[in-house]
């Protein structure tokens, strides 16, 4: 492994188990701050917003927006590696799409 951060985004970064996520990449030594990915419905609201968990929202990151971001258009970012926490059946599709 090389002391290099890596790119990464959180989809479904707007749920209970995306929150956890960014909680605990906030600060992550191999990961670069990761992109918050949410639907259009969420798109441009902060972390900070939206946060439900009791545990105070992770400094780095509770002005941080979130984005709609399709998969090619988050490969097209450099992104390689994506946290999931979406629904079974809004990642399927998503993960065919990028397997192809």
């Amino acid at each position: 492994m090389t002391d290099e951060s890596r790119p990464c985004a959180i989809l479904g970064a707007s749920g209970y188990i995306g929150q956890h996520f960014a909680r605990l990449l906030a600060e992550h030594p191999w990961f670069e701050t990761p992109i918050l990915v949410a639907t259009e419905r969420s798109e441009g609201r902060t972390l900070a917003v939206i946060w439900p968990l009791a545990k105070a929202s992770p400094g780095p990151l509770e002005r941080t927006k979130l984005v709609a971001r399709s998969a090619a258009r988050l490969a097209r970012d450099g992104v390689r590696v994506a946290f999931s926490a979406l629904p079974s059946g809004t990642a399927g599709p998503l993960v065919r799409e990028r397997a192809e």
